[in-house]
Order: C-alpha cells, then sequence, then structure tokens
C-alpha cells in the first residue's frame, strides 16, 4: 500500500518556482523534483500552492515503502541537492508519512486530478473524484507526543468517521465531490515536530506565529468544488452540529490546495 510522504515549505519573499520556469530559482526547484521523481519507489509526486498563503507550498509524494524512501535518503548525491534548495525556502521544510485509509487509491485521487508528474504512464486509477479542482487538507495535532496512547488515536479515527456519516449528505449538497470521498490516517511518526497553532482553530500561517512542538498528527483530504463550497458547507446545521467530534486535539489546522500542474511529458 501507497506511503504518503508530506512535505510543507515556505518559500522566501520573491521566489518564483512557478510551472514555466524563467528564474534561477524556477530551474533549481525543476532540476531538483525531477530528481526526486525518477527514484526507484516513487509511485508519484504533486505539489501545489496553498490557495491561502502562496509562499506555502505542499508537496506529496507516494512511495511504494518506506524502505524505498530510507534508501533515497543514502543516496549520496542528496546532500547536494537540498543544499541547492535551502536558498529558495525560510525554513527546513516539515515532513512525515501517511498510510491513508480506508485506501491508498483514495488518498491518490483526491491528490492526483490527472496522472501528474509521473516520467512513464501511469497505472494508477484515476476515479471521478479527481474532478474535484480543490483537495481540502485537515490537521489535527495532539500534545505532548509522548502522551498520545494508541486509545486516543482509535478514538479519534472513529469520531472521524462519524463526523463524516453525519454531514456528507450537507457536504456533498455545498460541493463535495467524488461520492463524499474521504481519505484518512495517522502520521506514521510517533513525534512530528510542527507549528502548533496556539488555540484550537485554523493555524495562522505566519511564521513564528505558532508554537514549536511534537506531536502526533492526523490527517484528512476532501475533494471540493471550490473554496466557497467549502465555506458553505461549515455554515450548515449539519456542520455546526457535528464538529464538536473533531475537536478532542489539541489544534485543528485546515487548508486548500488547487490543481493546477499539468502532467509532464
Amino acid at each position: 500500500m501507497t506511503i504518503v510522504e508530506i512535505l510543507t515549505l515556505h518559500l522566501k519573499e520573491g521566489v518564483d518556482i512557478s510551472d514555466c520556469p524563467t528564474t534561477p530559482e524556477a530551474q533549481i526547484w525543476k532540476t531538483s523534483i525531477d530528481r526526486v521523481r525518477r527514484q526507484a519507489g516513487v509511485e508519484f509526486l504533486t505539489y501545489s500552492h496553498r490557495v491561502e498563503d502562496r509562499r506555502c507550498i505542499q508537496m506529496f509524494v507516494g512511495w511504494d515503502t518506506l524502505s524505498s524512501h530510507s534508501r533515497f535518503k543514502q543516496d549520496p548525491d542528496l546532500p547536494a541537492t537540498i543544499s541547492n534548495l535551502r536558498p529558495l525556502f525560510t525554513t527546513f521544510p516539515t515532513a512525515f508519512h501517511v498510510q491513508f485509509s480506508p485506501s491508498s487509491e483514495d488518498a491518490k485521487a483526491l491528490l492526483l486530478p490527472q496522472p501528474l508528474l509521473l516520467d512513464t504512464p501511469t497505472t494508477i486509477p484515476i476515479p471521478a473524484a479527481t474532478e474535484a479542482p480543490i483537495t481540502e487538507i485537515f490537521l489535527a495535532y495532539f500534545t505532548p507526543a509522548e502522551e498520545v496512547s494508541d486509545k486516543v488515536m482509535s478514538t479519534y479515527s472513529a469520531r472521524v468517521a462519524e463526523y463524516h456519516s453525519r454531514t456528507e449528505p450537507a457536504a456533498r449538497r455545498c460541493g463535495q465531490l467524488g461520492g463524499g470521498r474521504y481519505a484518512g490516517g495517522w502520521a506514521i511518526e510517533e513525534e512530528v515536530e510542527v507549528e502548533v497553532p496556539t488555540e484550537l482553530g485554523t493555524a495562522d500561517l505566519e511564521e513564528g506565529s505558532n508554537s514549536k512542538s511534537k506531536a502526533r498528527v492526523y490527517v484528512g483530504l476532501s475533494g471540493w468544488e471550490s473554496t466557497d463550497a467549502c465555506g458553505k458547507f461549515r455554515e450548515s446545521k449539519e456542520f455546526q452540529e457535528n464538529i464538536h467530534l473533531l475537536q478532542m486535539a489539541k489544534a485543528i489546522e485546515v487548508f486548500h490546495i488547487a490543481h493546477e500542474q499539468k502532467p509532464s511529458t
């Protein structure tokens, strides 16, 4: 089953890494990404700006196993690649891995609106959910990480499932696509160093505004017609009556990515 590596990178002011590279920074980015894409064990690689903050890049790399990623980390050329990328970003990226349920195909469908960024023809099935132009990404942070038990994790997973069961009809009416398709899962890492919002709610994305903590992280993905559709759903009675199911986390961060990329050739 595919393991999805999730990376968050913050661009320096003025750096442009758009899909039509005309700057030295964009060329460095493209060369580095192409190199990762060619690694053994990479099933897909996609990235996008956050809708809420275009300086923040979300990258998703699908690995066939954690061992494949571990082997890549031992590549003798990797330090040079990292050194080339450092001037583009304000901080070192946050990264962790998730094995999504109910299946990795649901995660792929929500992250890949088309067979993106593969150097060879894809064999990944692309179901109807991929027509969603917006993917909403939900992060729930539990701290301190060392105190988060298996029981807490299983309880929260059950609460997430109950939340989606109760709210799916309203979400679909408001513009959730793919028949209410949802993928979620816990970070495999027992501790992820992240900027946790100081209050329960959507994180402030300005650098330094949140506290650095080691957390257990739950990740959810859903596909939408637009960010307006997401906002409309949050105004619904069903959302208001059931959001408490998700609020046993220390903090919650919600943001969106728009699928702007073209397939590579």
